[in-house]
């Protein structure tokens, strides 16, 4: 299914967007995400650790971590090329079709686990004596795997996705055309509701109300924790959760304006030059994306920055992995001594 049309385009716009916006996805690509895919694998390894393994501060964050690893191998594997100009994307209908849904998916399991990390905390917080996660770890994966496959079924439009082809003629060539992924109206419609409902607005709107019942919660129950260190570990996890979750939303809040420009574009079929606009909306979608990019993949910072556990269990490593060498140093020269005066000893006698 291909659509043609015949515009004229703004082509020195046009080649400017494109050149700028494979820059950003080659930086994005080389320093973001790599860097991203090796914090967030510390990061797991940091929460494995038996300290956390007595709260579900371990069992959350081991997802979202392993959530934003998996973003950053699927947009590599479709960037790279892009930084190259080529487009794995625009090979196929079903290439297309794959990295929407996939992408998307990935994308609004993120924001939904952090609506379930939100609710968590708030279960803890009013149920202090009665919430204990060895008794419901089952029921938490099973919660989170009903949800995954609500945002499977919600994400279905994207099925229904096509490459579109729009030519254009140009006063350098006698012709030019370029692709982009699309749909029916009603399709779009649905596909873009969802992506603003299911990963922007409902989330949104949840953990605002959440964090702040939260916040409101814990000023009324602190008392309650006491002084046990599990107590203390849970507490900081809820302040943690807090900070992270207003991060998190002010980080995705450029994109949200693409969404709209992007859905208004595409249902607006008075809009003239189409090769124009979607090379101002790729950039402007490149562009916004740096800003969760980051968090996903410097998430481990604003862990060192609140949460005190996570930073006291970093620094204990740290300092054992300093202190090891001096000793194993310290012992060896110790040894070496020990071998040197027995040596002398025995020439001796």
């Amino acid at each position: 299914m291909n659509a043609s049309t015949v515009k004229s385009e703004n082509f020195g716009y046009i080649k400017w967007a494109g050149e700028t916006s494979r820059a950003i996805v080659f930086y994005q690509c080389y320093v973001l995400f790599l860097l991203g895919i090796l914090l967030n694998i510390i990061q797991i390894l940091i929460f494995q650790r038996k300290t956390f393994k007595k709260t579900t501060m371990s069992f959350y964050y081991t997802i979202n971590s392993a959530i934003h690893i998996c973003i950053f191998v699927h947009l590599l594997t479709f960037g790279i090329p892009i930084t190259q100009n080529r487009s794995i994307i625009l090979k196929s209908d079903w290439n297309c079709r794959m990295y929407l849904f996939v992408l998307r998916t990935l994308y609004q399991s993120s924001s939904w686990l952090n609506v379930a990390i939100s609710t968590d905390r708030l279960l803890f917080v009013i149920f202090f004596h009665k919430y204990k996660f060895q008794k419901n770890k089952k029921i938490l994966s099973l919660i989170l795997l009903v949800i995954l496959v609500i945002i499977f079924l919600l994400n279905s439009p994207n099925f229904w996705f096509y490459i579109a082809e729009i030519k254009s003629n140009s006063s350098l060539t006698n012709q030019t055309s370029s692709k982009y992924c699309t749909s029916s109206q009603t399709a779009l419609l649905f596909r873009d509701i969802f992506a603003i409902a299911i990963r922007t607005v409902v989330p949104f709107i949840l953990m605002l109300v959440i964090n702040l019942v939260l916040i409101i919660k814990v000023k009324q129950s602190r008392q309650k924790f006491g002084q046990k260190k599990r107590n203390s570990q849970e507490f900081n996890f809820v302040f943690t959760v807090i900070i992270t979750t207003f991060i998190f939303l002010l980080t995705y809040m450029p994109n949200v304006v693409w969404i709209a420009l992007s859905n208004y574009f595409q249902n607006n079929s008075a809009i003239k030059q189409r090769q124009t606009w979607n090379a101002f909306l790729f950039l402007f979608e490149v562009a916004s994306s740096s800003t969760y990019f980051a968090y996903y993949s410097l998430n481990i910072f604003f862990q060192l920055a609140f949460n005190s556990v996570f930073r006291y269990e970093v620094v204990k490593i740290l300092s054992y992995r300093c202190l090891i060498v001096p000793v194993n140093h310290q012992l060896q020269s110790s040894s070496n001594d020990v071998r040197t005066q027995s040596r002398s000893k025995n020439t001796r006698e």
